[in-house]
């Protein structure tokens, strides 16, 4: 599917000189060269070959700085995004569009920053160095501001850092990531202010911490949600829940929702805004979506929502079909593993209703809605 996006992509025309300028060296954007109504139209081609059938993909009201988080790693001496194509070199990035106006500013600075309090980068080839990662988060209606700085040891050298820019952001947090696996994931050491950043949807608040899930794009993400509560009632089995965020969105058009996630920071999260929205009808549950599956057989269910990672359902398609809901909500970031499960599915399930949404502009990836109806 990436040569077919890709060929496609050689296919349009180029009228758009792109506007950052790391653009086709950072791996961050790849279609910024394309005007966005160029963009769209090449997504919905992309959908219509695999699909073999016209799909709409809805544009996301804002092109740039539509992220609520980015990862930034900071190795080599360079604060930035890995080069496209490679793992091994980082762009030292003197501006960036995904996160927010201020953040592209900002961005530099915080460089300096380090270079001012000897922050050292990290080399995660031979695994020797200080600083991995600068993750910010931005919530875009509530405008508020998460700084995690993910160290590689205890050293506190980071501190100076935080103290220097704590009046400018809402939640400071230093993390200490030891391992040798690269990944921004740590465990907090310290908290300036405080733990969390609010985002708002309507009239539901969400508290989003350090390493619970949140959409990439609030914009977006909204859309969908408007979209799901357009259709469920009754009794609802809300699958790969993350932070409950649909689950708390779509409570007052339901009787009782069951929330269904393994990854315990985002189930303590979850708790923690159900009681804050003060939402009665929401059981979370902490579990793997396939066992939950295999030992609730009998509950019956009048809508399902499926919102799994990348890779899919996998197993857990088996017990989706012994399960037999009369009705499936499947969102999906990946069409591969949509179009596998949707196959699986197909003995028992006519699709009977499918629109993209356009979560990362200025990339080739979107986000599938769909709705399955039980033949």
């Amino acid at each position: 599917m990436k040569q077919l996006f890709n060929m496609l992509y050689q296919e349009m025309e180029k009228h758009r000189e792109p506007f950052c300028q790391h653009f086709r060296k950072c791996g961050g954007c790849s279609l910024q060269d394309l005007s966005y109504p160029k963009q769209i139209e090449l997504k919905e081609r992309f959908l219509e070959k695999i699909f073999d059938k016209k799909i709409t993909v809805i544009p996301s009201p804002v092109e740039k700085y539509y992220r609520g988080k980015m990862e930034y790693v900071y190795a080599f001496g360079k604060l930035g995004m890995r080069e496209k194509g490679t793992y091994k070199f980082v762009v030292d990035l003197q501006e960036c569009y995904l996160l927010s106006e201020k953040m592209r500013v900002f961005l530099p600075k915080l460089k300096a920053l380090f270079e001012k309090y000897n922050i050292t980068s990290h080399n995660y080839l031979n695994h020797q160095g200080y600083l991995r990662y600068a993750v910010i988060r931005h919530t875009k209606f509530k405008d508020e501001y998460m700084i995690n700085l993910v160290t590689y040891t205890e050293d506190d050298r980071v501190k100076k850092v935080m103290e220097e820019i704590m009046q400018q952001y809402d939640a400071l947090i230093w993390s200490v990531n030891s391992k040798l696996a690269e990944t921004s994931i740590g465990h907090v050491r310290e908290i300036w202010k405080k733990d969390n950043i609010c985002e708002q949807f309507d009239n539901v608040k969400y508290q989003i911490g350090p390493y619970s899930f949140f959409q990439t794009n609030s914009f977006i993400a909204k859309e969908i949600y408007q979209k799901i509560k357009e259709y469920v009632f009754g009794n609802v089995l809300d699958l790969y829940a993350g932070a409950g965020n649909i689950s708390m969105y779509i409570a007052d058009k339901c009787n009782f929702i069951t929330s269904v996630e393994f990854n315990e920071a985002s189930v303590k999260m979850a708790h923690k805004n159900i009681e804050l929205n003060g939402l009665t009808n929401i059981e979370i549950v902490r579990s793997m979506c396939y066992d939950f599956l295999k030992q609730n057989q009998h509950l019956e269910y009048d809508w399902v929502i499926l919102d799994p990672p990348r890779t899919g359902l996998e197993r857990t398609v088996k017990q989706i079909s012994r399960l037999l809901p009369e009705r499936i909500i499947y969102i999906s970031c990946n069409a591969k593993t949509f179009l596998l499960d949707l196959d699986k599915l197909s003995d028992n399930y006519k699709l009977e209703e499918i629109i993209g949404y356009d979560m990362f502009p200025q990339t080739p990836h979107l986000e599938l809605f769909s709705v399955l109806n039980r033949k």
